[in-house]
């Protein structure tokens, strides 16, 4: 599914921050969508793991926000599918969960996550984060610019 929002002003500075939601609950999706786009983010959302899997091939997030209680493998599976993606290797990845205990932040780190939020999520936290992703694609970008 894709999401309605591109907004002029983001985090990202020119271009909108391209964030991907991949979570089966249609709730909790509208939800981050609605935050995400209110911070100027170009979102675009999944419910089933292939699809999301596929979308993150094809549209190139910087950001991956994934629910890592989907059926199939669930977001670990997309999470492998971007890292070995040369192209995609360096997008955000966050593992969405309902759980937060050591082992299961250790679980996501070694499945290839920056990050690992606990539902519901902290909007603070996210923003937070999502700025500092942002930075870090400005300095990508001024060190790529030609001299």
């Amino acid at each position: 599914m894709r999401c309605i929002v591109v907004v002029e002003a983001s985090f990202r500075g020119k271009h909108p921050m391209r964030v991907l939601i991949v979570d089966d609950d249609h709730d909790s999706v509208a939800d981050l969508a609605t935050l995400l786009a209110a911070e100027g983010c170009d979102v675009r959302f999944e419910v089933g793991v292939r699809a999301g899997a596929d979308t993150a091939a094809a549209w190139r997030p910087d950001v991956a926000l994934l629910d890592i209680a989907l059926p199939d493998g669930g977001a670990y599976l997309v999470a492998r599918r971007l890292r070995s993606d040369g192209a995609r290797r360096g997008a955000c990845l966050v593992a969405l969960s309902a759980w937060g205990q050591k082992e299961d932040r250790q679980q996501a780190t070694a499945a290839g996550f920056d990050h690992h939020l606990v539902k519901p999520i902290d909007p603070l936290h996210l923003r937070v984060l999502l700025k500092a992703v942002a930075a870090r694609l400005r300095e990508q970008s001024n060190g790529d610019a030609p001299a």
